[in-house]
C-alpha cells in the first residue's frame, strides 16, 4: 500500500462543474454476518483486511455477543473475543484483531481498581483462544506488560462503555502489521507518570508497539508534556457529565466507542480529534482569543472546541499540526454529527457519535467530518449549528514541508442553513482507501453542493431521511451512490460504519434496512459488503430482440411459501401448494450446548389452515419425543453450537391451494423468543406428494415477541407525525 501522490487532488480543481466522462459502479449488497445456514442476530462495525480476505465485526452469534472474524474464502467464522468486546480493527492480513471490552482477559497484567473499565487488547488469531499468549493487552504502560491505571471506578455494562479506561476506535485502531495500535485514556490515569501516581489529565491519545513494549503519548505539548485538561475529544470538559454516562452500542449501524484516534497502515501516523489545540500546537492562539459565546452554557472555550489534529509518531522531530485552520474551519463545536452539549440542555439532541479521521496508508492525505462555521448572515440564531450540525466531508493533503499548509479540499459543502433539509443531512462514518483516492460516508442527502465533484447517480428519493453509502472516486471527480436493493426500490434503513479492503475498491458497510436481498428475515443491523465495477468492465447496453412465439403455459411443479414473524412471538407460515399432498414445516436453530434448557411440558394448540386438513401444531412432541439429535460446530473461543428442532407443524391439501400454518416455539425455548435479540431460526417449508420429487424452500426468521411502541408526544407547535404501520414485513423466497 502507499500513500497518495499530489496528482488525484491536484485534479479536482479541474473538475470542478464538470461532468465527468468516466465512472464506476457497485455490485448489489452481500450479506458478511451470516449464510442460510449461520445468519447473525445483529452485527455492525465492520473491518476489512487489507489483502481482502477477512472481516471483522461486532456482532450477536447463537446469543453469543462479541468480535468475530470471518474468511471471505472459506466462509469460517470465528469468535475473536465474546462479551461487550467491541470497535475491531484488524491487521492486513487479518491475524491480529484489536477491540475494546471491559472484561480482564490478562487478569496477572491489570491493576485490580481497574475492573470494570474498558482497556484495548489484541488477539492473535493463530493462537486458541484459551492459550496464554491468545490476547495482549495494548493500553499498558511504557516498557511493560502492566496496564494502565486508572483513578476512581468504571460502571462496565454489558452493551455500552462509559467514557472512562482506554478505548480504541473501530476499523482505524492498528497498523498494517499489527503490532501497533492507537487508543484514547478517558479516565486520569498513571500514562504519563512513570506509573508514580494517577497525575496526567484524561483525554490522552498513546500508540503502543506490542514488539517493544512502547507505549508513546500522542497528545503532547511541543515539550513533550501530556496536555493539560485533556488533548483529545471526547472530553468530560466538553461533554459535560460524560464520564458519568454509558453509551449503548446503536443497533442501527454506529458504534459509539469513545475514541477519535486513527493510525495509518504504516504506524507513521496518529490523527485524532483534539481539544485544548493551543498546548498542542502554540500557533493556534486564534482558539484561546475567540473563545466561543454560547449563552447559558458555560463551556471552556479551548475543551469545547475540537478539530482534527496529526503527528508523525515515528519522526523524533515531529510536531502536532492542525489540518483545516489554512482553511478558515478551524471552529467546530464537534466535529461529527452532534453537538458536544449532550446532557438535556437541548431537546431532540441524539447521542454522541465519536466518529475518527480516516487516514491513508502512508498518511499524509485524510478524510474528516466537520462542522462548517455559522455563516455571518445566520448568526442571528446561534443554536442552529447544534439542532441541525451540517458536518461536511473533507480531504486534506499535509505535504512533506513541515512549513507547508495542509491542502484541504471539500467534498460537499452546505450553502445556506435557510436551504432544504435534504441539503442540511450530516454527513458522517467516513472511510478512505488506503491510496487515499476514494472516500467513502454516509448521509441522508437528496441534494448535494459539489464543490470538486460531479454527481453521477441518477436522482433519488430519500423520503425516511435514512442515511445511505456513497463513495467519492478523487481520480475520476465523481461522486457515487452505493447502497441500492434487489428491487430498485429505496433502502429502508440507514447506513452505518465502513472499511475499505486495500485494494480501494471494496468495501463494507453496516444497514439496518431490511430490503438490500431477498429474504432478509433479521430486524436489526447486519453488515454487507460491495465490490467496485470498473467503468470498462460494465455490462454493455442490452437490446431487445422480437417476442418469442410462446407455447402455451403447462403445469408447474413448483412451491411458494413466505414466512412472517408475528409480534405475539409466533411465526405464520403461507405456502402455495401445487397438488394434494402434505405440506410440514420446521424451524431449526444454532443453540449454544451450555444454553440448552431442560424439557419442560409444552403448549399444545391445534391450528386450523384454508384449503386443508391441520395434521399437527407446533406444540407437537414435547410430551412424546425428545428434541432432534442435534448436529454439532464449533465457532470462535471453543463454543459448541447444536442445531435444534425449535418448532414444527404439517397439514395436508387435498389439491392446489395456499395454506397457513402458525408455529410457536417449543416450550423449553420460549424464553429465548422474548429475549431482548429474541430467537434466529431457519424455517425448512417442504411439500411430498405422491409421484413427485419433494418441493424445499429455507427461509430464515427471528421468533420474538415484540412490544408495542407507544407513539412520541407531538412537540409544541408541530402537528404529529402519523403513527407508523406496526405490521411485520413478509420475506418471501420463491424457488
Amino acid at each position: 500500500m502507499r500513500a497518495l501522490a499530489a496528482g488525484p487532488l491536484a485534479l479536482l480543481g479541474g473538475l470542478l462543474l464538470q461532468c465527468a466522462s468516466a465512472s464506476a459502479d457497485f455490485t448489489t449488497a452481500t450479506l458478511l454476518s451470516g449464510t442460510q445456514q449461520l445468519q447473525f442476530g445483529r452485527a455492525n462495525a465492520p473491518a476489512l483486511s487489507g489483502d481482502g480476505r477477512y472481516a471483522v465485526f461486532q456482532g450477536i452469534l447463537a446469543d453469543i455477543p462479541g468480535v468475530y472474524r470471518r474468511d471471505l474464502q472459506t466462509g469460517q467464522v470465528q469468535l475473536v473475543s465474546g462479551d461487550d468486546a467491541a470497535a475491531p480493527s484488524v491487521s492486513a492480513d487479518g491475524r491480529y484483531v484489536a477491540f475494546t471490552t471491559t472484561t480482564d482477559l490478562n487478569p496477572s497484567e491489570e491493576p485490580a481498581a481497574d475492573s470494570g473499565c474498558p482497556e484495548v487488547y489484541v488477539r492473535d488469531m493463530t493462537v486458541t483462544a484459551g492459550a496464554a499468549s491468545a490476547y495482549t493487552l495494548a493500553s499498558a504502560l511504557d516498557g511493560t506488560a502492566e496496564g494502565i491505571l486508572f483513578a476512581g471506578p468504571c460502571p462496565g455494562a454489558a452493551t455500552g462503555f462509559s467514557a472512562t479506561g482506554a478505548q480504541a476506535a473501530p476499523g482505524v485502531a492498528m497498523s498494517a502489521d499489527g503490532r501497533h495500535v492507537v487508543f484514547t485514556v478517558l479516565s486520569r490515569s498513571n500514562l504519563g507518570s512513570g506509573g508514580s501516581g494517577t497525575t496526567t489529565d484524561p483525554s490522552q491519545v498513546a500508540v503502543r508497539d506490542l514488539d517493544t513494549k512502547k507505549t508513546t503519548l500522542v497528545s503532547v505539548t511541543p515539550e513533550g508534556q501530556p496536555t493539560p485538561g485533556g488533548g483529545a475529544y471526547p472530553s468530560v470538559a466538553s461533554e459535560g457529565r460524560l464520564g458519568e454516562r454509558t453509551f449503548e452500542l446503536s443497533e442501527e449501524g454506529d458504534e459509539l466507542a469513545c475514541s477519535t484516534a486513527a493510525i495509518s497502515a504504516d504506524a507513521s501516523t496518529v490523527s485524532w480529534l483534539g481539544t485544548n489545540v493551543p498546548y498542542q500546537v502554540p500557533s493556534a492562539t486564534d482558539v484561546s482569543e475567540r473563545g466561543i459565546s454560547l449563552p447559558g452554557l458555560g463551556l471552556d472555550a479551548l475543551a469545547a472546541e475540537a478539530e482534527p489534529l496529526w503527528r508523525r509518531v515515528l519522526d523524533p522531530l515531529a510536531v502536532t499540526r492542525r489540518l483545516l485552520a489554512a482553511a478558515g474551519l478551524d471552529l467546530y463545536f464537534h466535529i461529527g454529527q452532534q453537538s458536544p452539549v449532550l446532557d438535556g440542555s437541548f431537546e431532540g439532541m441524539e447521542e454522541p457519535l465519536f466518529i475518527a479521521p480516516a487516514l491513508s496508508a502512508g498518511g499524509r492525505t485524510v478524510a474528516v467530518t466537520a462542522n462548517a462555521p455559522i455563516p455571518t448572515a445566520e448568526a442571528s440564531w446561534p443554536y442552529v449549528n447544534l439542532r441541525w450540525p451540517n458536518t461536511d466531508a473533507y480531504v486534506i493533503r499535509v505535504p512533506s514541508d513541515p512549513e507547508g499548509s495542509p491542502q484541504v479540499t471539500a467534498l460537499t459543502a452546505t450553502p445556506t442553513y435557510a436551504a432544504q433539509m435534504g441539503a442540511l443531512a450530516a454527513v458522517k462514518d467516513i472511510a478512505i482507501s488506503p491510496d487515499g483516492t476514494r472516500v467513502a460516508f454516509d448521509t441522508a442527502r437528496v441534494q448535494f453542493d459539489l464543490p470538486a465533484l460531479a454527481f453521477t447517480s441518477p436522482p433519488f428519493n430519500n423520503t425516511n431521511s435514512l442515511a445511505q453509502v456513497f463513495e467519492a472516486n478523487l481520480s475520476l471527480g465523481t461522486l457515487q451512490r452505493v447502497t441500492s436493493t434487489y428491487n430498485g426500490s429505496e433502502p429502508n434503513g440507514k447506513s452505518g460504519l465502513l472499511s475499505f479492503a486495500g485494494d480501494g475498491q471494496t468495501l463494507a458497510f453496516a444497514s439496518d434496512a431490511r430490503n438490500l436481498f431477498f429474504g432478509d428475515g433479521v430486524p436489526a443491523t447486519e453488515v454487507y459488503i460491495v465490490h467496485e465495477i470498473p467503468a470498462a468492465a460494465q455490462p454493455a447496453p442490452q437490446e431487445v430482440g422480437p417476442t418469442p412465439i410462446l407455447s402455451p403455459p403447462g403445469f408447474t411443479w413448483q412451491l411458494s411459501a413466505t414466512v412472517t414473524a408475528e409480534a405475539d412471538g409466533s411465526v405464520l407460515v403461507s405456502a402455495q401448494v401445487p397438488a394434494a399432498g402434505k405440506l410440514g414445516v420446521d424451524a431449526k436453530a444454532q443453540l449454544p450446548s451450555s444454553s440448552a434448557l431442560s424439557p419442560r411440558r409444552a403448549h399444545r394448540g391445534g391450528t386450523s389452515q384454508p384449503g386443508g386438513k391441520a395434521v399437527a401444531s407446533s406444540s407437537r412432541s414435547s410430551r412424546t419425543s425428545r428434541p432432534q439429535a442435534p448436529k454439532h460446530s464449533r465457532h470462535g473461543g471453543g463454543h459448541t453450537v447444536a442445531l435444534l428442532t425449535v418448532a414444527q407443524a404439517a397439514v395436508a391439501a387435498g389439491g392446489p391451494s395456499v395454506l397457513q400454518v402458525r408455529m410457536r416455539v417449543l416450550a423449553r425455548y420460549r424464553s429465548l423468543v422474548s429475549s431482548k435479540h429474541g430467537l434466529y431460526a431457519v424455517v425448512r417449508v417442504s411439500f411430498t406428494a405422491a409421484g413427485h420429487k419433494a418441493l424445499v424452500q429455507e427461509i430464515p426468521v427471528t421468533f420474538q415477541v415484540r412490544a408495542r411502541r407507544k407513539a412520541p408526544a407531538p412537540k409544541a407547535g408541530k402537528a404529529s407525525a402519523p403513527a407508523a404501520n406496526g405490521s411485520p414485513a413478509r420475506r418471501e423466497v420463491a424457488r
